[in-house]
């Protein structure tokens, strides 16, 4: 099976909301001890979404398994491949549990009245088999799209998220049984601390947003880039993938 390899090694841009999505009257404001918690926990609580993540997120935690050995924010890397035309397909590889990531907060870039932009530099190797059926499935996505595998627009996402292996913890118990009183619930679409406060883990990663670097393999404009600021082109970064039929370049 063909082996890939991405390895990153680089500082980016990503965007941290400072409201959570949904419909209007679901939309909340993040609280700053959300970003706080982030930025304090980013280096050291933070970890690669790998094979042994996807696995453990199928399970039910065993009552005596130790949480405190999970990160609280997952980095996920995935790829977009697009044609000409609207539309493409989405990957999210299986990385390898011996694959690594390093994450170094560096400094709050800037802030709108949206989000706050943080750089951080990421080091990692990441592995997978990128599997033949995977190949001819992008292929033909991007050939209906109206460009040739090799003309195929491709992004890069890294994205910074909550553990919900954690985070679904906190509400459930070993034997998928909702806990009667959790320390989050959604209420009309809302999500509702009990407490509202930075002693509340499980409403921190709640409230977290993904929080995003977009690597595309095209030049991005300097107008774009300031409306953008978590927009980076893949010329610029040492960001280098090894694969028989995967490029990004």
């Amino acid at each position: 099976m063909p082996k890939a390899t991405l390895t990153l090694n680089d500082t980016f841009t990503f965007g941290f909301s400072k409201n959570t999505v949904g419909s209007q009257d679901s939309i909340r404001e993040i609280p700053n001890f959300v970003f706080d918690e982030f930025i304090r926990s980013l280096n050291v609580g933070t970890a690669l979404y790998n094979e042994y993540y996807a696995d453990l997120g199928l399970k039910r935690l065993d009552a005596g398994f130790d949480t405190a050995t999970l990160p609280k924010y997952l980095l996920e890397v995935t790829f977009l491949f697009e044609g000409v035309k609207i539309g493409g397909i989405s990957y999210a590889p299986k990385y390898k549990s011996d694959s690594t990531v390093i994450v170094e907060y560096i400094q709050i870039e800037k802030e709108d009245a949206e989000n706050f932009y943080i750089s951080a530099r990421v080091e990692g190797s990441l592995v997978w088999d990128y599997k033949t059926n995977e190949l001819a499935k992008h292929r033909s996505t991007v050939e209906k799209c109206g460009s040739t595998w090799e003309e195929a627009k491709v992004s890069v996402r890294l994205n910074f998220r909550d553990n919900f292996i954690l985070t679904n913890h906190f509400l459930y118990d070993a034997t998928g049984k909702r806990l009667p009183n959790p320390p989050y619930e959604i209420l009309n679409g809302k999500k509702i601390g009990h407490p509202e406060d930075a002693t509340n883990l499980a409403f921190v990663l709640a409230m977290t947003p993904n929080v995003l670097a977009v690597l595309r393999n095209e030049e991005i404009s300097a107008e774009r880039k300031d409306k953008y600021p978590y927009l980076h082109a893949l010329s610029g970064k040492k960001v280098v993938l090894n694969s028989k039929d995967l490029k990004i370049a």
